[in-house]
């Protein structure tokens, strides 16, 4: 369960202004590369998690990349591959849900015979966000199944999101100016219920660059952060 928190959490033209607002959120071009390590309260690496935008389309209306994610264990091997995008219309960056409920086959081993089936909200934050604004609620899952008897099923449900202000933040990758976000997630799994406060912060050009997940009792759960980026 805190290996999935962990990713989850952890693991986003119209004319010139659409695609300077679209680009001034999120780098929309091919061969751009992150790399995000996952941690959990204790300090110890638990995954990684390496993307790379294998394409970038732009038409009249909307941005579309396509990533290509690998997801690595504490001791880099890869236990997942899977691919997913990332749109923006030049009001919202929206994630592809299946970005962050696919993750939940990572406690699984590899096997060709299971399908997973997504379903939900896109995960979305405004191009032209504020301090003190606050976002809609989002849900999302995953079924998994294998030789068509479902094996797996993965919802979360993510409440409060507010952006609580605009800071500058340092991680291994570099220092980024960054909107800092809150919200409380539940996330219900193999017969599991759990609740999670989150802080991220989204860097301007970037995407996520870091997350801190805490218990019900404050206690610091997980946390990743961005370690390369590439352009």
């Amino acid at each position: 369960m805190k290996l999935i928190i962990s990713i989850l959490i952890s693991i986003l033209s119209w004319s010139f202004i659409f695609g300077q607002n679209c680009q001034d959120l999120y780098p929309f071009k091919q061969g751009v590369s992150f790399t995000t390590q996952h941690f959990n309260g204790k300090n110890k690496l638990t995954t990684t998690v390496k993307q790379k935008m294998l394409s970038v389309e732009n038409n009249s209306s909307q941005y579309t990349a396509e990533l290509d994610n690998e997801v690595l264990d504490g001791k880099n091997k890869s236990i997942n591959k899977f691919k997913s995008k990332v749109m923006c219309d030049g009001t919202n960056l929206m994630i592809d849900s299946r970005a962050f409920s696919g993750q939940g086959m990572n406690d699984m081993p590899p096997n060709t015979n299971i399908e997973v089936k997504f379903s939900g909200d896109n995960f979305d934050f405004p191009v032209n966000a504020i301090a003190g604004q606050t976002l809609k609620d989002i849900n999302f899952g995953s079924e998994s199944y294998m030789n068509g008897m479902k094996i797996m099923s993965f919802n979360m449900k993510i409440t409060g999101r507010k952006v609580e202000a605009i800071e500058k933040v340092t991680v291994p990758a570099g220092t980024f100016e960054a909107y800092k976000m809150s919200y409380t997630s539940e996330v219900k799994t193999m017969g599991m219920t759990k609740k999670y406060k989150t802080v991220s912060w989204i860097a301007k050009g970037v995407d996520m660059v870091k997350s801190e997940n805490y218990d019900d009792k404050g206690t610091l759960n997980s946390y990743s952060q961005l370690t390369e980026f590439a352009q």
